[in-house]
């Protein structure tokens, strides 16, 4: 849970990463990450499929992230000279690779406890994929702002040593400015040199992120190869209930019956000892 949130995290900074670097609209950078919901689409849909037909699902819990991890190598040694259709790709089988065990593992959860407890075992599944979430993205979103500062106020210190009188006038603009103050409008307009400092610097503070998170994913296939796998029911949650209900029943009847022949022995053995008893005391 903490990988994926991790992984929002960073997508979450990806369309502003291409409108600062790329220079794309708002609208163009969301476009261009619509792959990684297509691949999570398509291989949800297939590992879906290929587990109702086989009821065999460890596989894609295993799997999954590490297709996840190998697109996060892949995005960490991205470049702002890298094209655009590289970052398309890559989350493309970032989506991919979660898509195989994200759904999955809500069945996992299901079909591992009794179905009495159904309801409380898919709640408590949510409820920590909402904590991974927001603990993933919350992590995720301070080590990138403070690595973007950290990155930007190194770069800036090196041009204000420049002797290019464009450069020291647009960085006189921005001396008590912080990172939320630059826009991409704004960025656009840059001279070349501080618009590649911008670049950079965003570059620097979000792509190693990826490269963090491949221990997460490798981390997470691990785990997924100590379950057992439990084959999967082919009943209905009020089948299984009714079924375990059954048993209960046969269970408390069964000492019951089993009482009943040594009764009756006891039974016709008091009627048999009943006259000795009477003639010995005539």
């Amino acid at each position: 849970m903490l990988a994926m949130g991790g992984m929002i995290g960073v997508m979450s900074y990806l369309p502003t990463y291409l409108q600062m670097v790329y220079g794309y609209s708002a609208t163009a950078s969301g476009l261009l990450l619509v792959p990684i919901t297509i691949g999570m689409l398509v291989s949800s849909i297939l590992s879906g499929i290929l587990v109702s037909r086989t009821d065999r699902y460890k596989i894609y819990p295993v799997l999954g992230p590490l297709v996840a991890a190998g697109a996060s190598f892949w995005l960490s040694r991205l470049t702002t000279t890298s094209p655009v259709w590289q970052i398309s790709a890559a989350t493309f089988f970032m989506g991919a690779g979660i898509g195989m065990f994200f759904q999955l593992l809500v069945t996992v959860v299901q079909n591992a406890i009794e179905a009495r407890h159904l309801g409380t075992a898919t709640s408590g599944n949510n409820f920590f994929r909402e904590v991974g979430v927001s603990l993933g993205a919350s992590l995720i979103g301070a080590a990138f702002s403070s690595g973007l500062t950290s990155n930007l106020t190194d770069r800036i210190g090196e041009l204000a040593r420049s002797a290019d009188p464009a450069v020291l006038g647009t960085l006189a603009q921005f001396k008590d400015a912080d990172t939320s103050s630059l826009t991409p409008a704004l960025v656009d307009q840059l001279p070349t040199a501080l618009h590649d400092a911008v670049a950079s610097s965003y570059a620097d503070a979000l792509l190693p992120i990826f490269g963090w998170m491949i221990p997460l994913f490798v981390a997470t296939s691990v785990i997924a190869l100590l379950l057992p796998e439990v084959p999967l029911s082919q009943k209905t949650a009020m089948e299984q209930i009714a079924e375990a209900e059954d048993t209960a029943e046969v269970e408390v009847s069964e000492p019951t019956a089993s009482q009943e022949p040594d009764s009756a022995a006891q039974q016709a053995e008091r009627e048999s000892t009943e006259p000795a008893t009477a003639a010995v005391t005539e």
